[in-house]
């Protein structure tokens, strides 16, 4: 790698095609793009069919006068069709851009057409075809991915260091903003629904004479009389302005409660659906079978996941009481801020990188949005487009460079996106270009070429032979 990194000293390679670096499996421009979009559209077809059925059945569920089946399924498919439409062409046109700018900068590879633009202009043209609901979406969870990549490609270097629970300050500092907002009522739609049902219905500041049902009632009485006993109950300190009809500590252990049995079952359903997937696939399927269930229901990723949300709903319900009745029944938006702040911490049961940095390019969206809408920042038209094309041209240089530094759950998304296409990259080649960086996940990887297009099937020496030709060219 030291020898490859001192052979470009110009970040500029020439004298290889877009064949013996890119699409390596074929010859062929053409073909190569066939195969990569033959693959992109089918997987993108299998990724969003069960999703918008899925999304159908609920639909219908909640509808209080159902339609026929077979309209529903009219409405459905030409957003399934669109959506497949939008996945596909983002995979089949970043290879056709890859090989068309390789063309247009004179035959060069640069750090720049090879991976960011290429992405770029594919990812602009394509999330056109999407609807523009789904549009802003794709641009923060893209956001989301490309912030992390960029934290773990800087991570790599040694640029920075990771900060002691760092995702938990991140969580924390973003669930403190989503509630001042939230109860500034600036929040509307998916977020203010998804936040009242984490939270539960006294996020809504209900009025303290509200009559609301005992959330213990359906506790046997022996436990029911238990809780009675305990501090904040109906016979001890007067009723919070929240309007419980318990007390506080039992509010929030029935908060706790429930969100653990919700964070708990979807957990174990998730891995249960996999490894049930994964056993009828085994050879000795009962046992598979009985061992697969035992690891789901016993997964300790399940019960911290269950403490999390258990805890986060517990924490901001006990905090929040405790600061109304500090402020003598004041309610204001900045306590349900602190108490956010200190319901963040539940996530030290649960450590997640990938959701703190998904809440975070939330908060930032909203912030955004709201700094728009108060007139502190310009209107910024097609700005959605702009930012995934920005987020995935990020995203896709790093798998094209250094794909070591991408989510493993990704990058194993693009392998399927391109039936593993990806991976054939010569990225020894481009080692050349980002000093030893491109190879670390596959080191001894070599193209099976043909000999009669290419002297690289010669094997990795040709290739070094090149790389010093090129760096005497830039000397003379």
């Amino acid at each position: 790698m030291n020898v490859l990194s001192k052979c470009s000293d110009k970040y500029v390679l020439r004298g290889f095609t877009c064949y013996e670096v890119g699409h390596t499996w074929s010859a062929s421009c053409l073909q190569a793009w066939k195969d990569v979009g033959f693959a992109s559209y089918r997987t993108a077809f299998k990724i969003y069919f069960p999703l918008y059925l899925l999304a159908m059945f609920l639909k219908r569920r909640n509808q209080q006068k159902k339609s026929k089946l077979s309209q529903d399924l009219k409405k459905m498919f030409p957003e399934l069709l669109r959506s497949t439409f939008f996945l596909g062409t983002n995979g089949l046109t970043f290879i056709v851009t890859f090989c068309l700018w390789r063309r247009l900068v004179t035959d060069s590879l640069t750090l720049v057409n090879t991976g960011f633009l290429p992405s770029f202009t594919c990812s602009a043209a394509s999330v056109c075809f999407e609807r523009k609901p789904r549009r802003s979406l794709l641009a923060v969870y893209m956001a989301n991915i490309a912030m992390e990549t960029i934290y773990l490609m800087l991570k790599t270097r040694k640029l920075i260091r990771p900060l002691p629970y760092g995702e938990v300050l991140l969580f924390s500092v973003s669930t403190s903003f989503f509630l001042y907002m939230y109860q500034s009522n600036k929040i509307s739609g998916s977020m203010k629904s998804g936040i009242r049902f984490i939270l539960g219905d006294s996020a809504e500041k209900p009025p303290a004479t509200q009559e609301r049902p005992s959330p213990s009632g359906w506790l046997p009485r022996w436990a029911q009389a238990a809780l009675r006993a305990l501090p904040g109950s109906g016979g001890g300190p007067p009723r919070c302005p929240n309007g419980h009809h318990d007390g506080c500590l039992i509010s929030a252990i029935y908060k706790f409660g429930r969100m653990f049995a919700f964070g708990f079952g979807l957990q174990t359903a998730l891995r249960l659906v996999t490894a049930l997937a994964s056993a009828l696939q085994s050879a000795r399927r009962r046992r598979s079978l009985v061992g697969a269930i035992r690891d789901a229901l016993l997964h300790s990723d399940s019960l911290r996941f269950g403490a999390f949300l258990g805890g986060l709903s517990a924490i901001y319900k006990a905090v929040g009481c405790l600061l109304i009745r500090c402020c003598h029944g004041n309610q204001r938006p900045w306590q349900w801020a602190a108490s956010g702040l200190a319901a963040g911490g539940s996530m030290l049961a649960y450590r997640s990188s990938s959701v703190a940095m998904y809440c975070a390019s939330k908060a930032a969206e909203l912030a955004c949005s709201a700094a728009v809408g108060a007139g502190w920042l310009p209107r910024l038209p097609h700005s959605d487009i702009l930012l995934y094309a920005l987020s995935t041209g990020i995203v896709f240089h790093c798998a094209v460079f250094e794909p070591h530094s991408l989510r493993p759950a990704y990058w194993q998304f693009l392998l399927r996106m391109t039936d593993g296409h990806f991976d054939d990259i010569n990225r020894r080649i481009l080692d050349g270009l980002n000093g030893g960086h491109s190879s670390l996940l596959k080191p001894d990887f070599w193209p099976d070429y043909d000999p009669s297009v290419t002297s690289l099937a010669l094997g990795p020496q040709e290739m070094i032979r090149r790389l010093l030709a090129n760096r005497d060219s830039f000397n003379r």
